[in-house]
């Protein structure tokens, strides 16, 4: 066994194709960056940067990539059946740089660092889409292809609820919701017009359990009747300040969370000097926060429970929030803050 050694992949993706940074051989171009993600409604955020890439590389991630598209046999009949146009056609997009960006990254066997090993110790750290860029920058002696990607963020400012009229009829925006529709209902037509995912009576325990912590004998349904018109997310907004509850959007998921809540499904993760995977000392910021360092790790992400053992801390807290900075010439480390759990539960 050799030393454990810090490992990254990008894949950049669009319908033209991909960009793995992980060569066959399993070399891949120095990258450096930082995942950040938290419980606030605002999107997580992955910054990217990769150094030195061949031109062609370059020009595809960075250029316009034009795919021609060819219909196939029973597309053209139906087409021609309805006296339409044949005719093969194309589309253009600005490189790869409007659609998805997946990070992962761990610690491989420095004895062992071929392909096959490399993806064997890889997590998945963030799946995005690209916000700003790709831009190209000189430093030095270095090119550096820089971009800025959001968890959900591209989703967030569009979508709208389509109701299907049925009988045949075309379907038509907004929807119409009689009295004591439940809110998860509402909430998730509206969640899932965005892209996102929602399962409605996953939703409605949520609600209902924030809604009698806050505000016992509160009802989790409409009184009387709303319509859904114009995009979701301000009605999302809306509808959730109107409920005094907190939301926040976790690897494409819409979660309901109280204060003292953490996501369920996932065990906590265990800090502890015995494990020795604490980097540096705990620090406390005030009150029952806590600021703790750990070898870069995936799972420590906000809204999921986390243990933290030493001489003087034994405490369980929710992860609020958590950032990796990495460099694949240096390492990385995850930095979290975290907010004790008053109450053992989840939302």
């Amino acid at each position: 066994m050799g030393e454990a050694v810090f490992v990254a992949r990008a894949v950049i993706t669009n319908e033209a194709g991909s960009w793995d940074s992980l060569g066959p051989d399993g070399t891949s171009p120095r990258m450096k960056g930082k995942a950040t993600f938290s419980l606030k409604e605002d999107p997580n955020e992955l910054a990217l940067e990769i150094y030195n890439l061949a031109p062609e590389t370059v020009q595809d991630i960075t250029g316009k990539v034009s795919v021609r598209h060819d219909w196939t046999p029973a597309e053209r009949a139906e087409l021609m059946a309805k006296g339409a146009s044949t005719a093969p056609f194309e589309t253009t997009s600005a490189g790869f740089g409007l659609v998805n960006v997946e990070l992962s990254y761990g610690y491989a066997d420095s004895q062992d660092l071929s392909r096959p090993a490399i993806i064997a110790a890889l997590s998945q750290a963030f799946v995005g889409q690209i916000a700003s860029g790709p831009t190209v920058v000189t430093s030095g002696q270095d090119q550096i292809v820089t971009m800025l990607a959001l968890d959900g963020g591209q989703a967030l400012g569009a979508g709208e609820v389509v109701q299907q009229a049925g009988g045949g009829a075309a379907a038509y925006r907004g929807k119409a919701y009689e009295p004591g529709t439940r809110i998860a209902d509402i909430l998730a037509d509206l969640i899932n017009s965005l892209g996102l995912g929602a399962d409605a009576n996953n939703l409605d325990a949520q609600i209902v359990q924030a809604l009698a912590a806050k505000y016992p004998g509160a009802k989790s349904t409409i009184g009387g009747g709303r319509n859904s018109s114009g995009p979701a997310a301000p009605q999302i907004r809306q509808l959730m300040t109107s409920l005094d509850l907190r939301w926040t959007i976790q690897a494409g998921e819409f979660i309901v969370l109280d204060d003292n809540s953490v996501i369920p499904g996932f065990p906590p993760i265990i800090l502890s000097s015995e494990l020795g995977n604490i980097v540096g000392q705990p620090k406390r910021v005030g009150g029952d926060k806590l600021e703790v360092s750990t070898t870069a790790n995936t799972e420590v992400l906000p809204g999921r429970p986390l243990d933290v053992s030493t001489e003087t801390i034994q405490t369980s807290y929710r992860v609020d929030e958590s950032s990796t900075p990495f460099d694949t010439y240096s390492g990385a480390q995850t930095d979290a803050k975290l907010d004790a759990l008053l109450i053992a539960g989840v939302v």
